[in-house]
């Protein structure tokens, strides 16, 4: 593995590892046994699975780090490893990303993103944001901030989120549905 960043199981018990670094999804038995591996979903930041339908989130492609590639949602079943619906990457401005690395579905189908937004180029904001999608993210229906950051003229400068998690309570108790959101706080140069 080179800069492993996601894990995730699928219905037969199989790991799917998002190897980010080698611009790969590599699948395992329950033994340890490799299986196979999958360039389809570029490069993934986080991965998720329900149903069967894998969920790859990739906040790195760029021109220069992944060229050929869009940052953004990838969403296809299991069994092809092939995407079928893309969710482009919500930073729109030039030299800006998302930053997306969580992603989540709850038992309704609404897809959960979890990304951080700055702009190498202006000020960087370095908020955490949830986007949500219904349908299985077919449909966008709102962003929450849930983390402001400090906006700041220099990368990794002021208060600054990053490595963003999330999953959603499935229990079936008075939480399920809740989406519960992790990340490291950086401030200035050094991680806190």
């Amino acid at each position: 593995f080179r800069t492993p960043h996601g894990l995730a199981f699928d219905g037969q018990g199989r790991l799917f590892v998002a190897d980010r670094g080698n611009v790969r999804i590599q699948v395992f038995d329950q033994e340890g046994k490799f299986l196979q591996e999958t360039k389809n979903f570029s490069r993934l930041s986080g991965i998720y699975i329900r149903d069967n339908t894998l969920y790859g989130v990739d906040s790195e492609s760029s021109k220069t780090s992944n060229p050929g590639w869009q940052r953004g949602m990838r969403i296809g079943p299991v069994k092809d490893l092939k995407p079928v619906y893309f969710i482009p990457d919500p930073q729109k401005e030039p030299g800006g990303t998302s930053a997306a690395e969580g992603v989540a579905v709850d038992a309704d189908g609404n897809l959960f993103y979890g990304f951080i937004c700055f702009n190498r180029s202006k000020p960087i904001n370095g908020g955490v944001y949830v986007a949500k999608y219904t349908e299985d993210g077919a449909t966008y229906d709102r962003t929450t901030l849930v983390k402001r950051g400090t906006p700041s003229g220099l990368f990794g400068a002021g208060l600054f989120q990053d490595k963003i998690n999330l999953t959603v309570d499935q229990s079936g108790s008075q939480f399920a549905g809740n989406v519960y959101v992790a990340w490291s706080q950086y401030n200035s140069f050094a991680p806190n």
